[in-house]
């Protein structure tokens, strides 16, 4: 019976070691990055542990490449540790300290900051014309569109809109694109391009962060007559 006694003891033992092993109690960390033209950049860190709830009390602070360190405050109402950044750093380092990991957490994200905004080099029609000379597009006619090149791995979204809604829009990796014929009647238009760098996955499936960074162009008014 004593033996018996034991054996079970033991059993408990093992299981209960079992249950409160590190690899149950390691925090998952989630970080994003954005930023609008050369501003700042805001940082969201998730710290959470198995059951999805984030957890409250760790230090997270952000570092940049010229090693200046932020500290992320925990938003309550969010549930997410944040701060923004001014800095031109492309690389930043994420630091979690808790009592529920067995030592700090530390990765490096990358991200980028524009120096500069699309500035339209060419916008004429088939015939010619030129909206930076101050010339009217032709309706009926393509309309080639080519801006100064802001890097790699940049995706620049084109639109065209009226007063009242958007009349045209695509998206290219090219500083450069072609409004196809008929798309326009005559009227006056605004024309703006929004170049984005974007590194890591927004739903975070298959990465742990997300980084995003765009810059927008200033909207120019033009006429098709």
């Amino acid at each position: 019976m004593k033996k018996s006694l034991y054996i079970l003891l033991i059993v408990f033992l093992i299981s209960s070691c079992s249950f409160f092993k590190t690899d149950d109690i390691n925090l998952k960390i989630r970080a994003s990055f954005s930023s609008e033209g050369n501003g700042a950049v805001t940082v969201f860190v998730w710290p959470e542990n198995k059951e999805g709830n984030i957890v409250t009390g760790a230090v997270v602070t952000v570092t940049d490449s010229s090693n200046q360190v932020w500290h992320c405050e925990f938003n309550n109402s969010k549930q997410v540790y944040s701060t923004e950044i001014e800095s031109s750093s492309e690389s930043f380092k994420i630091r979690v300290v808790s009592n529920l990991l067995d030592e700090p957490f530390e990765k490096n994200y990358p991200h980028k900051i524009f120096s500069e905004k699309p500035v339209l080099k060419s916008f004429t029609d088939e015939s010619g014309n030129n909206v930076l000379s101050g010339k009217s597009l032709s309706p009926g006619e393509k309309i080639l569109i080519a801006w100064n090149d802001l890097g790699t791995d940049i995706v620049y979204q084109v639109q065209v809109r009226s007063a009242a809604s958007v009349k045209w829009s695509s998206s290219c990796s090219l500083p450069s694109i072609e409004v196809p014929a008929d798309v326009l009647t005559e009227g006056t238009y605004y024309l703006q391009i929004i170049a984005q760098w974007i590194s890591g996955d927004a739903v975070y499936e298959k990465e742990d962060y997300y980084s995003l960074s765009a810059v927008t162009s200033s909207s120019l008014s033009f006429f098709v007559e």
